[in-house]
């Protein structure tokens, strides 16, 4: 057994290939979609390019790859599958998906010549096709060019999954294919409660991902649970609009939507008409008869959300299905994969093995108010606490927790020259529902009307704790989706000059002190406010360094239209320092972070919708990177997440390109670019450089990992950071929370069905890569600087799924809408 961690993943074996049937889009197609694209301008939103590859894996699991038809100005390839297809199948599906487009397209004359062209796609009654072998891994174990793996391996790993059952300690888990995955077969795994067997699946994702260093590509894993509705669909709820429904349908299951428009439930009517055409003769079933008794019909089942209330099941897997699943997948796609490693390296954490001391103001009143005077710049606080009807129980809970960190329940008070105000105010009108009846917008603007009409602006900084109960006495939503004032009510109190900070006050009055502080100390996060740390150096590592971060915001929906992408820089100065943002598409300069929350709560408000500026995101960071490459005095840590996002408005920081980059060392860059094609317009790096530069990664791009067994044979809880070919890999302290125990003991397992009642969490795992460092740093430490940014969330115990100023930006971007 491994001694540390290993990573959920594994290497491709070189000189894969497969045989495949290529078939390619008819001449006639492609030629005449390029003049029928080429008009339809905004409208190219609607094009089904999406329903249309759902459509396809589901209805013949033997596809692999499915090309867009808007692609083929390189390669006419459509579809790729290990056996014939049904080519007059493919093509119904595809006429089918268009002529549900037509009515969506908004221009008239584009519309009709859509209609002309949809009309004319089944006059082909063959594709053209080839039997031919397709390379997808080189002799070096690298992608072939053609980059066809990416989506070509994971499917062909699917079916060889499929034809294998997992067979483990006298159970039998058969494994089924969807168009997004893998899932045990939904009346193969259950929890038995009172003679009622509640169904569950275990749902397996196969992706490639590669890594910035080398650009290794490997196969990830990921596991999770769905669980199924034994129980009537709680039509009270608000759903969301859309609830999965899949159908389990000879060696597959398939995806159909059950709708909700208000009080109207129906079957999302292109994938009813697109199953009638493969099953001719078939209809499904009442949709009103399934909600009532979803558990009476065979081999349909109903994803759970967590909308519809409780599941007797719970949610994650433990590290022992985790073991179990990638001994099987070993095993069975043996002739694909490779182990990727025996384990990775634990590398020495600057700050663990002699921790960075935090030290919390909280402990002692006037140093809070001197490092709040210090964080945003003002000597007085405003707080006011809006609640409806009689909420005496939690005034009383807000007076004692506020006593306990401010040292005053009510009033006015003046600390250590900072001032402080606090008021309760019973708010019945503005804390009501909005009117369902009316349009989004209208609902809206009526709601921000009514709090610019009841509340006064304020000049001085003030900080609103809004009490609204999100559930009822009978544990339904309190509000129902087009009433739920929150959004509006925060924009609205944002034009006085307010910050908002909500708590759930419903009936349950559990745990209503921790509520109630851990509310007090996120809007103290929101201020700006930040525990301060030694001063001391470790090492070659001074924890005063100046560090920020690189956030893009994508595009937002709000009741004003979409909003653009936000470029955000956010900087915080040595030690006890405030914190600044800055964000050129809505104001110059910098501001204290407070007064960004409030310009960014502002957004969903007319006047702050107009504030807009159209900048462009990557020259937002090239002037940033310019101006700290010019500063020389002392050093500068930079990190960006690297996500979807910025890697499409910055393509310097993608993999491929980082792993091509020239270098002076293993992690010093001789330059760094921002537009491709305009290389010489980059930044040069020279020796007296004080900018680093480190990537971060935290989403489904980063493997998940497997722990080793300990003395009492239990699966151990590792913390700390890990290497791998030259990535680095942060895992933060594990809570203390029950779910994270269940996760580790060896008699909870969801495959076997030994207590899966139980819910699961495992601890995060970041992924840091240093994108410039100068040649004399040592990686190690300002790798173990950037993970021990993790620990500084002083609302809540626990480590911070991003490193400290990157989560702050993160929190921005939750006020928009």
């Amino acid at each position: 057994m491994f001694k540390t961690i290993k990573l959920q993943a594994y290497k491709l074996k070189s000189n894969l290939e497969v045989k495949v049937y290529r078939y390619k889009y008819p001449k006639q197609w492609v030629e005449s979609f390029k003049s029928v694209n080429a008009r339809l301008a905004k409208d190219k939103k609607h094009m089904p390019f999406k329903q249309i590859k759902e459509f396809l894996y589901s209805w013949d699991s033997n596809i692999v790859y499915i090309n867009d038809l808007k692609n083929t100005y390189k390669d006419s390839t459509w579809i790729l599958s290990t056996k014939p297809i049904d080519e007059l199948l493919a093509v119904a599906i595809i006429k089918i998906c268009f002529e549900e487009t037509i009515e969506n397209i908004k221009q008239p004359h584009v519309k009709e010549m859509f209609q002309e062209w949809v009309e004319k796609l089944d006059v082909v009654t063959n594709l053209e096709s080839d039997y031919e072998s397709l390379k997808l891994t080189r002799t070096d174990g690298e992608l072939e060019e053609n980059n066809l793996a990416f989506e070509v391996i994971p499917r062909l790993v699917y079916q060889q999954l499929q034809k294998q059952p997992l067979n483990i300690e006298h159970n039998i888990v058969h494994f089924i294919q969807s168009s997004n995955g893998l899932f045990s077969k939904p009346n193969n795994l259950y929890y038995e409660m009172k003679n009622n067997k509640i169904y569950y699946s275990i749902k397996v994702i196969a992706e490639i991902q590669t890594t910035p260093h080398q650009r290794l590509p490997m196969l990830h894993f990921k596991f999770s649970i769905s669980r199924w509705m034994n129980y009537k669909l709680p039509l009270n709820n608000e759903w969301a609009s859309r609830t999965s429904t899949y159908f389990n349908l000879d060696d597959r299951l398939v995806k159909i939507e059950l709708v909700k428009e208000g009080d109207k439930l129906y079957w999302d009517p292109l994938q009813q008409k697109i199953y009638s055409t493969i099953y001719i003769g078939s209809t499904l079933p009442d949709v009103k008869s399934l909600v009532e008794k979803p558990n009476m019909y065979e081999n349909i089942y109903v994803a759970h959300r967590l909308s519809f209330g409780k599941n007797f099941v719970g949610s994650g897997e433990s590290m022992k299905d985790r073991h179990i699943l990638n001994k099987w997948i070993q095993e069975e796609v043996s002739e694909i994969i490779e182990p990727l490693a025996p384990s990775l390296k634990s590398n020495s954490v600057i700050g663990q093995n002699s921790k960075i001391k935090i030290s919390s103001n909280l402990e002692n009143i006037e140093n809070l108010y001197d490092t709040l005077l210090t964080v945003t710049g003002r000597n007085v606080l405003n707080i006011e606490i809006l609640y409806m009807g009689d909420k005496t129980e939690w005034i009383s809970t807000f007076k004692k927790e506020l006593t306990d960190i401010f040292g005053a329940e009510e009033g006015e008070v003046n600390i250590a020259n900072f001032k402080l105000n606090i008021n309760y105010k019973q708010e019945n009108e503005i804390l009501s529902g909005l009117d369902g009846a009316k349009k989004t917008l209208e609902r809206h603007e009526q709601k921000i009307l009514q709090i610019n009409e009841k509340l006064d602006e304020v000049k001085e900084m003030t900080m609103c704790f809004v009490l609204l109960p999100f559930l009822d006495e009978n544990g339904e939503l309190y509000y129902k989706a087009k009433e739920d004032p929150k959004k509006a009510i925060r924009a609205g109190l944002a034009t006085t000059g307010r910050l908002s900070q909500f708590i759930d006050c419903s009936a349950d009055k559990s745990n209503l002190n921790l509520r109630v502080k851990v509310a007090i100390l996120d809007a103290l996060r929101q201020l700006g406010y930040i525990d301060s740390f030694e001063t001391r150096k470790y090492k070659t590592i001074n924890y005063n360094t100046v560090f920020s971060g690189i956030h893009i915001i994508n595009f937002k929906r709000t009741p004003y239209g979409i909003t653009n992408r936000i470029f955000v820089y956010i900087e915080r100065s040595a030690n006890k320092g405030p914190t600044f943002v800055e964000c050129p598409s809505l104001w110059k300069g910098r501001k204290y972070y407070w007064e960004s929350s409030l310009e960014f709560q502002k957004i969903s408000t007319f006047e702050g919708r107009k504030q807009f500026k159209a900048n462009r995101i990557i020259k937002d960071i090239k002037d940033k990177i310019h101006e700290l490459n010019h500063r020389k005095d002392e050093p500068h840590l930079l990190m960006i997440f690297s996500d979807g996002v910025t890697r499409k408005e910055w393509g310097f920081i993608t993999d491929k390109n980082l792993a091509s980059v020239d270098k002076k060392g293993d992690y010093t860059l001789e330059s760094i670019w921002f537009e491709k094609g305009k290389e010489s317009e980059g930044v040069q790096f020279d020796e007296g450089n004080q900018l680093r530069i480190i990537r971060v990664r935290n989403n489904s791009e980063v493997p998940d990992y497997l722990t080793p067994l300990n003395d009492k044979g239990d699966y151990q809880s590792k913390t700390g950071i890990f290497i791998l070919n030259g990535v680095y890999y942060s895992i933060g302290q594990k809570p203390k929370d029950k779910e994270y125990g269940n996760t580790r003991y060896s008699n909870n397992s969801k495959i076997l069905m030994q207590n899966p009642n139980k819910t699961c969490k495992i601890s995060n795992i970041v992924e840091l890569y240093p994108i410039h460092l100068n040649s004399l740093d040592d990686p190690n430490e300002w790798i173990s600087l950037v993970h021990n940014y993790r620990e500084f969330a002083h609302q809540y115990k626990g480590t911070l799924q991003a490193p400290l100023l990157l989560h702050m930006a993160s929190q921005l971007e939750e006020y928009i809408y």
